[in-house]
């Protein structure tokens, strides 16, 4: 299994380099050639996802998902794992080839074993773009419904994610008039009318929910993540963008937020485009699938936290379809750092305790 890992990691599949996409894709499926599986390869827009069974079906009972793409590296060298103190650091090592390759061998064990498995592999490679080609079109074209998906792309550390905020990324795009920067009377300040729409929404979401300042405030956000424009600096910008990162808990009407940033901003004659929609995941905690893994846990010693996540996965879209979720992870660095580590003994425990889930879930 590491050396599969280490191999894993020294293909550099950034979401945006297609060919590595594929030779990651290809990967996944070589590992489990040795054995007779039904094997469906998918492709939207040259992105490739591949989904891994016993039998050809829509409807597995247990799904386990991963993805295969990774972000960019901070280091040339970041797709050149090495192994110290136990660790097994490369970009993707956490985020999440590692956990990947242990659901792969916790598969491929069970079915070396014996087992008639009622369970799936789906492995994509856009969930760091948005997952539109991937897990969205799984689920939405091909029609993909499993009964549970264990998905270990939150809840890092052996803790358990039962909650994703949902997430808003927009464009919004002003229109002004040009005029030369020594005369700012003249024209209309493109980038002005941007800034101060924001500060008017920045300044709303505290007014209604207050300021974060901790992991523990679990309240909408709004964030700027970019804006455009201008040409030169003595000129004033007749176009400009700006990109918002709003995120949003399931406690919260997302509908309410939308209404609130359309009516305000379109009244600033702003163009507002969704870049990206994805809704909230609230799982019962109390559930089958979640309790049967803390029991499992607990036989090993392991005393799970239960958390919230303020970030998202593709945990968003199989909860939108009313499909419940585990989320779960080994010890592990925190994603897209430049020192990215998984620690592997806990990986190699971690793909035994995915094939004890199984087996009781498939009781």
């Amino acid at each position: 299994m590491k050396e599969a890992l280490l191999s894993f990691l020294k293909i550099g599949s950034t979401s945006d380099n297609i060919p590595k996409l594929h030779e990651a894709i290809k990967f996944v499926e070589q590992l489990v050639s040795d054995l007779d599986l039904n094997i469906e390869k998918y492709e939207k827009n040259d992105i490739p996802s591949i989904v891994i069974s016993q039998r050809k079906t829509l409807t597995p009972k247990i799904m386990l998902s991963g993805h295969v793409d990774v972000v960019p590296p901070l280091d040339s060298d970041q797709f050149e794992p090495y192994e110290k103190d136990g660790r097994i650091y490369a970009r993707g090592s956490s985020d999440m080839k590692g956990v990947d390759v242990a659901m792969i061998y916790a598969y491929k064990e069970l079915i070396s074993e014996g087992n008639k498995l009622d369970v799936a592999l789906m492995f994509t490679s856009d969930e760091e773009v948005g997952s539109d080609n991937g897990v969205q079109y799984l689920l939405n074209d091909v029609g993909y419904r499993p009964g549970v998906v264990f998905l270990p792309d939150s809840g890092p550390n052996w803790s358990i994610c039962v909650a994703e905020k949902g997430l808003w990324h927009l464009k919004c795009t002003a229109t002004g008039v040009a005029a030369h920067g020594a005369r700012p009377w003249l024209g209309k300040n493109a980038i002005n009318q941007l800034t101060e729409a924001y500060s008017w929404l920045h300044d709303e979401f505290i007014t209604r929910w207050g300021t974060p300042t901790a992991s523990n405030d679990w309240i909408p956000t709004v964030n700027i993540g970019m804006i455009k424009g201008g040409s030169a600096i003595n000129m004033v910008p007749d176009s400009a963008e700006m990109f918002l990162d709003i995120r949003i808990p399931a406690e919260f009407d997302p509908l309410i937020i939308q209404e609130l940033v359309t009516k305000e901003f379109t009244s600033r004659n702003l163009l507002l485009t969704t870049i990206h929609w994805s809704s909230a995941v609230n799982n019962d905690p109390r559930s089958g699938p979640t309790k049967i893994w803390q029991e499992i846990t607990h036989d090993h010693g392991i005393q799970p936290e239960i958390i919230r996540s303020h970030g998202g996965s593709d945990a968003a879209f199989f909860s939108a379809k009313g499909i419940p979720v585990l989320m779960t992870m080994p010890t592990c660095s925190s994603a897209h750092i430049k020192d990215e580590w998984v620690d592997f003994e806990d990986l190699m425990k971690f793909k035994d305790l995915i094939k004890e889930w199984i087996i009781a879930n498939c009781k």
